[in-house]
């Protein structure tokens, strides 16, 4: 018996070009990018600066939360892309994403405010 490729690809349902399953795809493709990019942050972390919420007695961070109000770590953003990659109709991911990443960045050089601290520096780099 011959097989449709469009039925069947290696026992995979075949795509639909409908328009709103061109919306999932891309949608699809833009979570996976933000999720390369993610990977590639965790990777260029090499000090975990950035991996988890900062503690300001176990970071020597006195007066963090009075500073920054709205805190940002790849922890949360971990947690917050896994939602976007939940949601098939989220239009925001990549914007939500990298307003997440500025944020995380932006948050560490305002804290360290001294262009000369290597957390301020790390920022920098992995902002540009």
């Amino acid at each position: 018996p011959q097989i449709n490729p469009k039925k069947e690809r290696r026992g995979k349902p075949a795509r639909s070009t409908k328009k709103g399953n061109a919306n999932i795809s891309a949608n699809a493709r833009i979570y996976r990018s933000c999720t390369d990019i993610f990977k590639y942050l965790q990777k260029e972390d090499k000090n975990n600066i950035f991996a988890r919420p900062v503690d300001e007695e176990a970071h020597f961070a006195p007066n963090y939360y009075d500073v920054i109000k709205e805190p940002m770590d790849l922890n949360t953003l971990h947690g917050k892309l896994r939602i976007w990659g939940q949601d098939k109709e989220a239009n925001n991911t990549a914007d939500e994403f990298a307003a997440c990443v500025r944020l995380m960045f932006r948050n560490a050089m305002t804290y360290n405010d001294s262009p000369t601290h290597p957390v301020h520096i790390a920022a920098k780099v992995l902002l540009e």
